[in-house]
């Protein structure tokens, strides 16, 4: 870096109280250029201003010029000052803007022409002003743009109206630049990605740290931004270094824009124009509910109608457990070098966890006669089919024979099936335990053992048949089975399967097996008889599917992975019904052995109606190969939609939402996630709520301000009705929709007992601050007030209160004329009331309510508007009194004037005249 590459020359940087802007101002004094910072207030400049003291660059050197650039006068005194301090203009950094106006809607028309005024008509006001004396100096500008301004980068939270004013920044660029070419002045702009920032107030270091954690695997240099770095490439677009650039943007993003890869963001942020900073979050949940894939309410009804399952829940909690060390060993493997055979042998550990999970809650299930639980054990055994099918087409080699590790799946499906088939058949009461052929179970028991490739299982049972050993076709059976046992027990090749399969089908045309009708059917299975297969799908078992390793076997014996998606098709087919209720199973496989996994695990999250499982399932498949889900409408990876949906099923599980919170925010370090689902959190008790405010805290979850909102409405709702309480929360929102919306309802709903309590709430005894943001709270507070003294018994201060309500606050609601002119009543009816003080004050503010009441008529009805007006006639009748009894006669003792009629008094006071 050359230290002197802008001596004696002049920027002009705005937005430079903070932030980036903060940067640059700093840098370009220190290469030598005299400086005018700007801020929205002296007071934000001044940070700067000692900054650059404390790096010896002389006060001469330096000029601080204040002000909102929506005004355009502003923009005037940057340029004029500027020139008047030192004559001349080099560089114009335009830095300043913002993402929104505070206070009103992001979607408004307000907020929309609020942007465009600040980041699009303050930078062409100040340009066109400077331009001219560019010219002279052949100068340069660089305009703080926006990545969003080149494409939308989903993984970042960026307000339409916001991006489009950048949109729009790019373009001026891209159209001006070439005109101001030709006047020797260089227009550029550039784009920042992630800058770590002090964002929620904690020390630097500790704030770097953590943004460091979260980027450290999602953008490919690792890490972060600093605003220095930022500010070395404003420099250099602005130096003599960049001589030939013009008309460009430059992304300094770390490559983030070109990675597919969801970032966490727990504690990110995108640095904008002036240091203004806009949160980060993830809008995966929008894009599915767009979508439409996941939170349909059906869905929503299953997955409830399940967790009321006590093994349902129980799996739920101990799957949890698994992939919570999954995530822990991944960590582990990252931590010592990222070695990818390590972290293959972390996956297939956590799957087989996971798998045997699944097997003891099957297992659990299996024991029930209920309806509900066959249900459910339908259902997890589909899982269990799928978990197995995806561990092969995941783990598996492609070009590997396939027989081997798919006949280890089979034998995962259906061992437990054909032993409880088993378990029925008949026994010979003189041989206990010895099965006999006195009923279909026996041979199904057989039949399910050799699709489950459990041939030793099925020799047994043929063995221990009476008379086995005198029946030629049962003998010569055993005899094939026990070849194909020793192939898949050893090393699998399916060239000596093929050589079976050979001899079975010259018996079969030798009409060897006629003799017995079932070990034929044994054979034709062996072949791969289609028509055997059929009768297969059809009768025996649950799921077609759990015949496709054998069949896939028997007509593929060398077969490879890529070619099992061919007998999944065929086996559909064999298998299909009028209108089978399987299909979406059906389809689900088929897509897993097509390697089509963004389609298996939508499919896989209908099939099964919970998300939980599609969540864990991307938690494994995601390992291995990302999956970017709707690409063109953003990156996120489908694991992040469904390791959201779990998490807000669990949500809706009372017992299980810390839990569901807590898992979130161990994937990947998900903050985004966290906070995101902690607003959609139902709170349905305070105690709940509470515990939800503690772990947005300790968290530090942007949406905590969002949190305290949602809790305030809460507090409105009959479950919960609490008024102080709804009002307390609704002030720690800072939202200012959510207090209108509190305070319009405590005065329409609160008794006088909430009125009170809210009075004495510390929050808002500063009432003057509120009269302009928020004019229903500004007459709550004061309202409160009011009934607290007349609660009190103090009715002049009540009185008081009222009159100052009349006579000073700006907002008033129609709603509550009548409580108080009855107010007004109820004071003056007590004797210790002092009605002098406020009585002519009051008088006048009844004939103009009576105007306004007249007007209205129509809006407040008319039945309301007499009732109004009777009131104010009555407050008018207790008020008139103290008027005629006011001491007339300025004199210093009233006390002089005499009580008896005298001639004097007779003179001037007819009444005494007789």
């Amino acid at each position: 870096m050359s230290a002197g590459k802008f001596a004696r020359k002049v920027a002009i940087v705005t937005g430079s109280s903070s932030g980036i802007g903060q940067a640059v101002v700093l840098l370009l004094a220190q290469q030598g250029a005299n400086v005018t910072v700007h801020g929205l207030t002296e007071e934000e400049c001044e940070e700067t201003h000692h900054l650059l003291l404390e790096q010896n660059i002389s006060s001469d050197r330096i000029l601080i010029v204040p002000g909102n650039l929506i005004d355009p006068k502003v923009a005037e005194r940057l340029v004029n000052e500027t020139l008047t301090k030192w004559g001349q203009i080099d560089v114009v950094i335009n830095n300043a803007g913002c993402a929104g106006k505070g206070g009103v809607p992001m979607d408004s028309e307000e907020n929309f022409s609020f942007l465009f005024d600040i980041n699009m008509k303050s930078i062409i006001r100040i340009n066109n002003l400077a331009i001219p004396f560019l010219e002279k100096t052949k100068g340069a500008i660089v305009n703080t743009c926006s990545i969003a301004a080149i494409r939308n980068v989903s993984v970042i939270y960026i307000p339409t109206y916001y991006a489009m004013t950048k949109a729009a920044l790019e373009n001026y660029m891209k159209y001006e630049a070439p005109k101001l070419a030709k006047r020797g002045i260089r227009m550029n702009n550039i784009a920042p990605g992630i800058v770590a920032t002090n964002i929620y107030r904690m020390p630097l270091d500790e704030c770097q740290r953590k943004t460091n954690e979260s980027c450290r695997r999602h953008v490919p240099l690792g890490r972060t931004g600093t605003t220095v770095e930022i500010a070395n490439a404003v420099s250099f677009l602005a130096s003599e270094e960049a001589s030939y650039v013009c008309g460009t943007t430059l992304v300094v993003d770390g490559g983030l824009m070109t990675s597919r890869r969801l970032v966490p963001i727990s504690d990110v942020q995108l640095i904008m124009s002036s240091g203004t900073s806009m949160l980060l979050t993830s809008n995966v949940l929008t894009l599915a509910d767009k979508k439409g894939i996941v939170r349909t309410e059906a869905l929503r009804q299953k997955q409830n109608e399940r967790l009321a399952n006590p093994h349902y829940f129980k799996l739920v909690q101990e799957s949890s457990a698994v992939f919570k060390i999954l995530l822990d060993e991944i960590e582990d493997v990252k931590h010592n070098g990222n070695d990818s055979q390590a972290l293959m042998g972390v996956l297939d550990k956590s799957s087989r966890l996971y798998r045997a999970t699944l097997r003891g809650a099957i297992l659990g299930v299996s024991r029930s006669e209920s309806e509900e639980d066959r249900k459910l054990l339908l259902s997890l055994r589909g899982r269990e089919i799928m978990w197995g099918l995806v561990e092969l087409v995941m783990f598996y080699d492609e070009k590997k024979e396939i027989g081997g590790g798919i006949s280890r799946w089979a034998r995962m499906m259906l061992t437990g099936a054909a032993a409880d088939i088993a378990a029925q058949v008949v026994t010979d009461s003189s041989r206990p335990g010895v099965p006999v052929q006195r009923t279909p179970l026996y041979w199904n028991a057989v039949i399910v053992h050799i699709l489950a490739f459990n041939f030793d299982s099925a020799l047994t049972l043929l063995n221990a048949q009476k008379g086995a050993q005198y029946n030629r076709e049962v003998g010569k059976m055993v005899i094939i089975l026990e070849r194909i046992h020793r192939l898949f027990k050893g090393e699998y090749r399916g060239s000596e399967f093929m050589k079976i399969q050979k001899h079975i089908y010259e018996l079969l045309n030798q009409k060897f097996f006629t003799g017995n009708h079932n070990i034929e059917f044994i054979a034709r299975l062996l072949i791969g008889s289609k028509e055997e297969f059929k009768n297969v799908c059809e009768r025996l078992v649950d799921y077609w599917c759990e015949a496709v390793p054998f069949y896939m076997v028997t007509q593929m014996p060398t077969g490879t992975l890529n070619q099992l998606v061919i007998n999944v098709e065929e086996c559909m087919e064999i298998a299909k019904k009028e209108g089978d209720a399987r299909q979406e199973l059906d389809l689900t496989i088929r897509s897993v052995v097509g390697r089509d996994v963004a389609d298996a695990m939508l499919r896989a999250g209908q099939c099964f109606g919970d998300w939980w499982f599609s969540a864990h399932l991307g938690d494994l498949i995601f390992r291995i190969e990302p999956v970017v889900f709707y690409e063109q409408f953003c990156n996120a990876n489908l694991r992040d939609v469904f390791v959201l949906e779990y998490a807000h099923s669990l949500f809706e599980e009372g017992r299980l939402w810390k839990d569901s919170l807590k898992y979130i925010r161990d994937v990947d370090g998900g903050y985004e996630f966290a906070d995101e689902y902690v607003v959609a959190l139902p709170l349905d008790s305070m105690t709940k709520a509470n515990e939800v405010i503690d772990i947005c805290e300790e968290w530090q979850l942007t949406t905590l301000k969002t949190v305290r909102g949602n809790i305030a409405m809460r507090c409105l709702e009959e479950s919960m009705l609490d008024y102080p309480a709804a009002v307390s929360w609704a002030l720690k929102s800072e939202n200012l929709e959510i207090i209108t919306k509190v305070s319009n309802e405590v005065l329409r709903h609160a008794k006088t007992e909430d009125l009170s309590a809210i009075n004495r709430q510390t929050s808002i005894r500063d009432v003057d601050k509120y009269t302009t943001p928020c004019p229903e709270l500004y007459f709550l507070v004061l309202y409160c007030k009011y009934m607290s003294n007349y609660e009190a018994e103090m009715y002049t201060a009540a009185l008081d209160d009222i009159a100052f309500i009349f006579d000073q606050c700006p907002y008033k609601p129609v709603f509550m004329y009548q409580p108080l002119l009855q107010g007004i009543i109820s004071c003056a009816e007590h004797q210790g009331c002092n009605l002098n003080q406020n009585a002519k004050g009051l008088q006048h503010s009844m004939m103009k309510l009576e105007t306004e009441i007249i007007r209205s008529v129509r809006r407040v009805g008319a039945e309301d508007a007499n009732r109004t007006k009777d009131l104010i006639e009555k407050a008018r009748k207790m008020l008139s009194g103290p008027l005629v009894e006011t001491d007339l006669i300025d004199t210093p003792d009233s006390s002089s004037f005499r009580s008896t009629p005298t001639e004097s008094d007779s003179l001037s006071n007819p009444s005494y005249l007789s």
